[in-house]
């Protein structure tokens, strides 16, 4: 008989948060027409408007074609404008629309309604240690 070795395995819960924020998002952005493809775009926007496609994409880490199609269901539903870039006519700068700024808050607090679920039941200090944790998982050499 084989002996199982059991395996924590971190990537496996990374992707369990990530399925049910998507499924969260999903449920929570509805009223506004939204997926949660487009709200990560929107997110990013609301921290720094008036960027380029190409910025958002690497920003994001999401590739070009796809990055591309959710802001153009996002300009089809007058979440946010494309300017061509005076220096280069194939770049867009994308800014957000009157419609999104007006809902900057009601989406914003849906980030922090999943951040606090998230975090429902850990301290102020296991909060703090996880987002350095986390940051530095992030930023490894290893993830570029």
């Amino acid at each position: 008989m084989k002996e199982t070795i059991e395996y924590e395995n971190i990537g496996r819960y990374f992707s369990q948060m990530y399925r049910k924020g998507r499924i969260f998002y999903a449920h929570e952005l509805k009223k506004f027409g939204l997926g949660s493809g487009q709200s990560i775009f929107l997110f990013q926007l609301y921290k720094k408007d008036g960027v380029t496609q190409d910025e958002l994409a690497n920003t994001l880490y999401i590739d070009k074609g796809t990055t591309a199609r959710s802001l153009k269901t996002l300009e089809n539903q007058g979440f946010i404008k494309k300017e061509n870039l005076i220096t280069d006519k194939r770049s867009n700068i994308i800014y957000l629309t009157p419609k999104a700024l007006k809902l900057e808050k009601e989406i914003t607090n849906i980030l922090r309604k999943w951040d606090s679920i998230l975090s429902s039941s850990l301290s102020e200090e296991e909060k703090n240690t996880l987002l350095v944790l986390l940051k530095k998982i992030s930023d490894s050499n290893g993830l570029k």
